[in-house]
């Protein structure tokens, strides 16, 4: 899937992924469809809250699986194409991510500004 299919108060925006524990082959992580951000947003097929699946072809890109430690941060495009990779470890795998953006003119929902140390509210 795209991130830009979940998020579509944010106009332009890049995600910031954050392992809480190291990123393994048997921990899963993310797979990365190399030079997808290339494409434009497409369809997604909805599979749930949480479930979105590209329209689209992907076996044209290289896939990229990185082996990351807990606490380093993953920056990609909202346009490129990545998914879950197979998670065959007992032990548990936590994340965060975030959603960067140039400034209020970018979303229409409130955030919060760490310039000026407060929340910007929309509409």
């Amino acid at each position: 899937h795209q991130d830009s299919a979940y998020n579509d108060h944010i106009s332009d925006f890049v995600t910031a992924w954050t392992p809480l524990s190291d990123v393994t082959p048997e921990r899963g992580g993310v797979l990365l469809y190399s030079g997808s951000h290339r494409s434009s947003s497409v369809t997604h097929a909805s599979g749930g809250t949480w479930a979105s699946e590209a329209v689209m072809d992907l076996s044209e890109f290289e896939v990229v699986h990185p082996e990351i430690e807990a606490g380093d941060v993953l920056l990609f495009s909202s346009e490129l194409f990545h998914e879950s990779a197979t998670y065959s470890s007992d032990s548990l795998r936590f994340s965060i991510d975030f959603r960067i953006f140039a400034g209020a003119s970018d979303t229409t929902k409130s955030f919060y500004d760490p310039f000026e140390g407060s929340v910007t509210r929309s509409g």
